[in-house]
């Protein structure tokens, strides 16, 4: 990395501070939602819980920083650990990927709610499941692989998917297919493939919802002012049928709900962009 002696201490110094802030903000919303029956019972505050679970395993992993790193590696400020508790690390750290793919179906449910009109419980029962099962199944799933494939190595700050010595010849890019890896020779391949590519899927599916829910709500918007004109052209404000009221009544009340869904899934999209 071309890192000096002092820059190496700092940046392995910080993550073992912004990693309790992030336990505390996590651990604040775990709490506060089981001890919330109502919140418990909608897909969205189970999703955010599930999400900040996640991310205390992984805030404690990368909160060890330089800690778990084979002790006696070169160019690493304060490596204490074994091979083991680098792989330990570099486990949770690759099951991080949880978090942004759990951003991703907490889109889907707000696209659900306000451009399909699906209620919690509907969410809840069919597609909420489901949600769970491709998250934790693909975040689990490639953790296991790579630990099988000794691809949990010394990765400067911390240990991740990485070859192993540092430096040493890999496979990607290398023309002669000769390499000098003792560990995790693929381990570029591995790490675009199973991290970066669906992480960015993630950042890119979560703008496209955003996208879509904006113009669903401006297309309720226009539909309810062609509506509340045909009505007063018709009849006149005095002379509208409690029927055409109520139906006024009834798609403005949608349209309120959808138009805060909306709010809040920018917010938290929000969110997910500023801390990735």
């Amino acid at each position: 990395m071309g890192w000096t002696a002092t820059q190496q201490k700092i940046l392995s110094i910080i993550p073992h501070f912004t990693a309790l802030l992030s336990l505390f903000g996590s651990s604040y919303i775990i709490v506060t939602t089981l001890r919330d029956r109502k919140r418990w019972g909608t897909p969205f505050y189970r999703l955010l819980c599930a999400l900040c679970l996640v991310d205390l395993f992984n805030s404690i992993a990368s909160g060890l920083s330089t800690w778990p790193i084979p002790v006696g590696t070169p160019g690493v400020y304060a490596p204490l650990g074994t091979v083991g508790t680098c792989e330990a690390q570099g486990f949770f750290v690759q099951a991080g990927i949880a978090s942004p793919i759990y951003n991703f179906m907490l889109s889907v449910q707000f696209l659900l709610r306000t451009k399909y009109g699906w209620n919690e419980r509907r969410i809840g029962r069919r597609v909420e499941p489901i949600m769970h099962a491709i998250t934790i199944g693909f975040a689990l799933g490639t953790s296991f692989l790579f630990l099988s494939l000794d691809l949990y190595n010394e990765s400067s700050l911390w240990c991740w998917v990485n070859a192993s010595p540092s430096g040493c010849n890999k496979n990607c890019g290398n023309a002669s297919k000769v390499t000098t890896c003792e560990r995790g020779a693929s381990a570029e391949i591995y790490r675009w493939t199973f991290y970066y590519g669906p992480l960015w899927l993630c950042v890119v599916g979560c703008m496209v919802m955003m996208v879509m829910i904006f113009l669903d709500i401006r297309a309720q918007e226009n539909k309810m002012k062609k509506y509340e004109f045909s009505i007063l052209a018709c009849h006149g404000e005095n002379r509208t049928s409690a029927i055409e009221r109520k139906k006024a009544e009834d798609e403005k009340r949608r349209h309120a709900q959808s138009r805060a869904v909306a709010y809040q899934a920018l917010r938290f999209v929000g969110a997910f962009y500023l801390t990735w």
